[in-house]
């Protein structure tokens, strides 16, 4: 079995990789191979790269230009504000510890004088809070209830009943 670039080519294909060519230039190099492969046998593109090479390709391009890459290098110290006991506070932990302080106060512009306090009744109050003196709850005179008539009530349950009606 051979190697997993072998595996992968196509080997009834070839591709050449040159830099951007001009109009004139790549004109002249697809009349030289139309020449030996039938025109709609030729694919132009650009290539592509999967997303690892493009990361790692990003990163080498940052160590380059000494550009900050949080920490994203393999080999390079983590990132200072995920470090546990960093020695320097980062900025945003500063601009946050700034915005917790306690707020000095302002110096006091002289106040309005106070609205003039009505005086409370006191004799009123303490007549409020006596408790009232409950109110007679007038008594019906004890009468007899009328006699019910009943014979109407049974009636009507006897028709619920289906029972024939007495007369």
């Amino acid at each position: 079995m051979g190697t997993l670039k072998e595996l992968l080519s196509k080997p009834d294909a070839i591709r050449i990789t040159t830099p951007p060519l001009s109009r004139e230039r790549m004109q002249q190099v697809l009349d030289t191979i139309r020449q030996d492969v039938a025109a709609d046998k030729i694919q132009i593109d650009n290539p592509q790269q999967n997303l690892e090479s493009y990361f790692l390709d990003v990163v080498r391009k940052a160590k380059e230009n000494m550009a900050e890459t949080s920490g994203a290098t393999s080999g390079s110290l983590v990132a200072p504000y995920l470090r546990t006991g960093a020695a320097e506070i980062a900025p945003t932990q500063k601009i946050l510890e700034r915005l917790t302080e306690p707020t000095k106060p302002a110096a006091l512009a002289p106040a309005a004088p106070p609205a003039p306090v009505e005086k409370v009744d006191e004799a009123r109050l303490k007549s409020l809070a006596q408790p009232a003196a409950p109110e007679p709850i007038p008594t019906p005179a004890a009468q007899p209830a009328p006699p019910v008539d009943l014979n109407k009530a049974n009636e009507k349950l006897s028709g619920l009943l289906g029972k024939p009606k007495d007369k």
